[in-house]
Order: structure tokens, then C-alpha cells, then sequence
């Protein structure tokens, strides 16, 4: 993948994880994008884009461990959303 096509797509993201919709993701989606942003892969990246593109509350509800996510959205960016609130 040519590097300045990722680098558009983590903007989209940040941008994306700061205007989510419900607050509650805005701050832990947002400060978690903050803090990985420039270190994910492509395919974390991929990753991250289809877990934001959920439903606010069916993702906050996966993060906070109230529901169980589909198997497609239980990876290693869920579980790095879920550790990451802990530290908020």
C-alpha cells in the first residue's frame, strides 16, 4: 500500500474516533487513537475502521464487556479498546 494512502486513513480515523456520536466512545476510542494512531499497521488499521463503523452502543457495550462481540470484532484492537479503558 502506498504510505500517504495510510497515512489519509489514520487522519480519517482520528477524526472518526473523536466524533463517534456517544461521548463515552468519543474519550475511549478517541484517547486510545491518540495514543497508537502513528504505530498501526495497515491490517490494525483495517481492524480499528470496522470496529468504529459499528453501532456507538452495541461497541461501547463490547468494550465494557456488557455483550459479547461477533466473532468477526473479537481481535486484538477490541481487546486493546477493553485494556485501554481501564487505564482511563
Amino acid at each position: 500500500m502506498d504510505p500517504s494512502n495510510l497515512d489519509k486513513r489514520r487522519k480519517r480515523l482520528w477524526f472518526r474516533s473523536h466524533h463517534m456520536g456517544m461521548h463515552e466512545n468519543d474519550i475511549i476510542v478517541g484517547t486510545f487513537v491518540d495514543a497508537h494512531i502513528e504505530r498501526l499497521s495497515e491490517d490494525e488499521v483495517d481492524r480499528l475502521e470496522a470496529l468504529v463503523e459499528q453501532n456507538d452502543i452495541d461497541l461501547l457495550n463490547w468494550i465494557i464487556g456488557r455483550s459479547e462481540p461477533p466473532e468477526e470484532f473479537d481481535n486484538d484492537m477490541l481487546k486493546l479498546l477493553q485494556e485501554h479503558k481501564l487505564s482511563l
